[in-house]
C-alpha cells in the first residue's frame, strides 16, 4: 500500500471538506474546486470516498483538496494531512519523493487517456449498441469512464501533442508501431475516483479478447471495485460488464479481470472484511 492509499484508508473524503468548508446539499453535489473551473452551479457530486465534477470531468479526493487548498505538490499535501491528522508515515528519501511524484503523473496521463476514450466512444453507435445488448446504457457509460480506442491509433497519430509517448510506451499504451489498445473497448479500473489499471475488451474481434494495462512501476493488475470489499457481503466475478450487471440489481461486486487474479489482488482478497461469494463462468 503506498502512501496515498493508507491516508485514504485513514482520513475521510467529508473530513478534509468539512476542514476547508466544502458543502454538499441534499443532493449530493458541491461546488467543483478545480481553479480551472469557475463553478456557480453546484457539480461535484460526492461519492463518500471522492468527488467527481460532471462538468470538467475530474475526480478529487483527499490529496487534491489538500494540494489544491494549500498550493502544494500531492506528496507534500500527503506530509500535511498526515501531519494534520496525526498518521504515521514511514521515513522517506528524495527518490521517494520523486517517484511518488512520477505515479501522481501517471495517474494524470492514463485519465487523460481514459478521458478521450469515453469521448470517442460516443462516436462508434455500433460499439454503444453493443454494450447496450449487455445492459450498460450511455449514463452507465459515462459512471464507470467506459470508452473506445479505434482504428485511428489516436496516441501516435492524433494526441502526440497531449502524450509524452516514451512514457505511453512505457506505461503500456503504445508499443514500437501502434496503440496497443486499438479496436477495443476501454473498461478503466478506479480507486477513490483516480485510475490505478485498465483492461481493453476486443471490439468487434481480436486476441485476445481482453488485453490488460503491463505491469509497471506504476500501474499492477487489481481488481475493478475494490470499495466493495469492505462491505457486509461481496459477489467476485471474473469481468466489469459482470460486476455492472450486479451493481445494477444492488448486489457489491468486485471484478477480478479474468481468471487470474494477480498478486496485489489476490492480497486484497485475502484482506477483504466482506463475506466473498464467488460467481465465476464455467469455463475450464
Amino acid at each position: 500500500m503506498n502512501i496515498f492509499e493508507l491516508l485514504k484508508n485513514q482520513i475521510s473524503f467529508d473530513q478534509v471538506c468539512s476542514d476547508y468548508r466544502l458543502h454538499f446539499g441534499s443532493n449530493n453535489k458541491g461546488l467543483c474546486p478545480d481553479p480551472d473551473h469557475d463553478d456557480h452551479n453546484p457539480s461535484l457530486h460526492n461519492y463518500g470516498t471522492h468527488g467527481y465534477c460532471f462538468v470538467c470531468s475530474k475526480s478529487v479526493d483527499i490529496i487534491d483538496l489538500e494540494a489544491h487548498f494549500k498550493s502544494l505538490s500531492p506528496f507534500e499535501a500527503a506530509k500535511s494531512l498526515a501531519d494534520r491528522y496525526r498518521i504515521q508515515l514511514p521515513i522517506f528519501k528524495m527518490e521517494d519523493e520523486d517517484f511518488y511524484n512520477k505515479q501522481n503523473y501517471a495517474q494524470k496521463f492514463l485519465a487523460l487517456f481514459i478521458k478521450n476514450a469515453n469521448k470517442n466512444i460516443k462516436c462508434y453507435p455500433e460499439v454503444l449498441q453493443f454494450l447496450k445488448d449487455k445492459g450498460i446504457n450511455e449514463k452507465d457509460i459515462d459512471q464507470y469512464g467506459i470508452g473506445y480506442v479505434g482504428e485511428d491509433n489516436p496516441l501516435i497519430n492524433n494526441l502526440k501533442n497531449q502524450y509524452n509517448l516514451q512514457f505511453a510506451k512505457e506505461i503500456g499504451l503504445i508499443n514500437d508501431y501502434e496503440d496497443r489498445f486499438k479496436n477495443r473497448i476501454i473498461f478503466p479500473v478506479l480507486s477513490y475516483g483516480k485510475p490505478v489499471f485498465l483492461t481493453g475488451r476486443a471490439y468487434p474481434s481480436g486476441d485476445p479478447k481482453y488485453l490488460h494495462l503491463k505491469n509497471s512501476d506504476y500501474f499492477c493488475k487489481t481488481l475493478a471495485f475494490t470499495e466493495n470489499l469492505s462491505k457486509d457481503m461481496c459477489a467476485v466475478v471474473e469481468s466489469f460488464i459482470d460486476a455492472i450487471a450486479y451493481h445494477k440489481i444492488g448486489i457489491p461486486a468486485a471484478a477480478l479481470l479474468g481468471t487470474n487474479p494477480g498478486e496485489k489482488a489476490r492480497q486484497r482478497l485475502s484482506n477483504s472484511r466482506a463475506e466473498l461469494y464467488f460467481a465465476l463462468d464455467s469455463d475450464e
